[in-house]
């Protein structure tokens, strides 16, 4: 590792690395199956339709989106999300996401039978709401007054995965899915390396191997500081604008991540993801800037 700090999985530039491009697509379809109990080499001759090339330029540029699409071979379609926080904001941006997946599947006069199904999975680190005693939890479509009634439950299914490690629950599904799990939630190199050599993974091993070379690049040191520098100032912001106790002093804080977020070229979605500003206000912003 040198001196350089360790990127944990569950990281945006890590996640998007290992799981997001084709490069580690056995990656993404080692994940798919052993979660979804899928027979091994199902997903074999998929794609992930969103994959870019993380080099030196795109990293420092980010012009990456931090979201998962793979597509089957047979067509259906898995969009995978990792999460540090899972909140209301969270939730309504993914639903709308897969109908977005929907919409560009289907032409103008096409009956809905023509789509595919989609798969909508998020990896949680901390969940805020949709807390259960499980760790994986499913869901459809559903009349709320008669929830045998399900809409779309042949099309869209959501998961939601809690792969914190801080308070284990029951957990009964296959020994792989653990595994990635284990590796998707370690905070350090120290703790992934011992999880490597538990499981005997060779799998496991090689992706420790291929995190800790993509991780002493420069470009990717020098994305994580400037990540850490933009939530560390929103922490500071929020703690701020509650010693202060206004809601006055919440908003300017915002408002200042927003602005040191907009310098750095972040993406709209992901400064109102951190801010809970909406668009049309960052929008504002960015002309102000």
């Amino acid at each position: 590792m040198n001196n350089n700090e360790f990127l944990p999985l569950y990281r945006d530039l890590m996640f998007k690395q290992f799981f997001g491009t084709n490069k580690y697509i056995y990656l993404t379809i080692y994940l798919l199956e052993s979660l979804l109990d899928l027979p091994e080499g199902s997903l074999n001759g998929s794609t992930i339709t969103n994959s870019v090339n993380l080099d030196k330029e795109t990293i420092q540029n980010k012009n990456f989106e931090l979201d998962v699409v793979l597509k089957s071979p047979n067509g259906d379609i898995y969009n995978i999300e990792m999460q540090t926080t899972y909140n209301t904001n969270s939730e309504i941006k993914n639903v709308m996401y897969v109908t977005k997946l929907f919409s560009e599947q289907l032409k103008i006069g096409e009956t809905y039978n023509k789509i595919k199904p989609v798969t909508l999975i998020n990896l949680v680190k901390d969940i805020n709401i949709h807390k259960t005693g499980n760790i994986i939890n499913k869901y459809v479509m559903t009349n709320t007054t008669h929830p045998s009634d399900k809409i779309l439950e042949d099309y869209l299914t959501i998961y939601i995965i809690n792969i914190d490690k801080t308070n284990e629950v029951s957990y009964n599904k296959n020994k792989n899915f653990e595994v990635i799990r284990n590796l998707l939630s370690a905070k350090s190199y120290e703790e992934m390396k011992n999880i490597v050599e538990t499981s005997k993974n060779k799998l496991s091993d090689k992706l420790l191997k291929e995190m800790v070379n993509f991780m002493n690049n420069k470009e990717v040191q020098d994305y994580s500081r400037q990540e850490k520098l933009i939530r560390s100032n929103l922490i500071t912001a929020k703690e701020e604008g509650r010693c202060e106790g206004k809601i006055e002093g919440k908003i300017e804080g915002k408002i200042e991540i927003a602005k040191k977020m907009l310098i750095n070229n972040e993406t709209l979605e992901k400064i109102s993801l951190f801010t809970d500003l909406s668009l049309e206000e960052i929008k504002k912003l960015k002309e102000e800037c």
